[in-house]
């Protein structure tokens, strides 16, 4: 006979010794003698929801701010600042990243979470104006003062985004202080091969025009300037919204 708890439990949990209904009725079955699978359980599945959390505000700023950039560009520059092949190329860069992401140490809250979309949508609105107006502001450097080609902002566009991208990825991965936890050694490896693949592809011409040397470096060092402004802005947005 079913007790009013188990009909109203939003996940049933059995015991290694329960019997087989028991188990197949169980969202969870402990192996290990104890109750204390339960609480790894529980660890579990807030370091997913903060792995989903940081996904979707990340892509949430990405794609809304990429888009205004590229017409940006348009109006800054009267030509298209990304080719569809130089697009194709960054969603490949950053796919490897994205992917390694899942593999990330997440720290799971001490506390339940909720999803808060309304909060995590105005939590964008800053931080995406903030990429948006480095992002900008790097197109008018490279097109009023240093005044590249069409061709050669088409690659400065490519590798800022990518190289925000990682950025963003870093900002957006600890509630904290970017620097408050390490990231899990393949999330830094694709990093790292992003990075330094662009970063040839740029200097050496290949599949686009080419840029300085010494400009691609000034470019990775804005980047990290803008990181850790970024950063600065998360928290006061996250303290602000309760960002969980």
């Amino acid at each position: 006979m079913r007790s009013a708890c188990a009909a109203t439990a939003p996940m049933g949990i059995a015991v290694s010794t329960a019997t087989d209904v028991a188990k197949a009725a169980a969202g969870v079955v402990l192996t290990e003698p104890g109750l204390g699978g339960i609480v790894a359980c529980i660890k579990e599945g807030r370091s997913a929801f903060q792995r989903i959390l940081t996904y979707t505000l990340t892509i949430l700023i990405n794609k809304c701010v990429t888009l205004i950039v590229l017409g940006a560009g348009l109006i800054i520059t009267g030509h298209a600042v990304l080719t569809p092949l130089l697009q194709a190329l960054s969603m490949i860069t950053n796919d490897f990243a994205t992917m390694a992401r899942t593999a990330d140490r997440a720290r799971p809250s001490p506390y339940p979470n909720a999803w808060r979309v309304r909060n995590l949508t105005l939590a964008a609105v800053p931080l995406g104006s903030f990429r948006l107006l480095y992002l900008v502001a790097v197109l008018g450097v490279g097109w009023y003062w240093l005044r590249l080609s069409p061709g050669e902002m088409q690659t400065l566009t490519f590798t800022m985004l990518v190289f925000a991208g990682q950025g963003n990825s870093y900002v957006l991965r600890e509630h904290g202080r970017l620097w408050s936890s390490r990231p899990a050694p393949i999330m830094l490896l694709a990093s790292l091969w992003d990075v330094l693949l662009v970063a040839s592809l740029a200097a050496g011409g290949v599949l686009m025009s080419s840029l300085p040397i010494i400009m691609i470096t000034l470019l990775v060092a804005t980047t990290i300037v803008f990181t850790l402004a970024m950063d600065s802005i998360k928290l006061a947005v996250y303290a602000r919204l309760r960002i969980d």
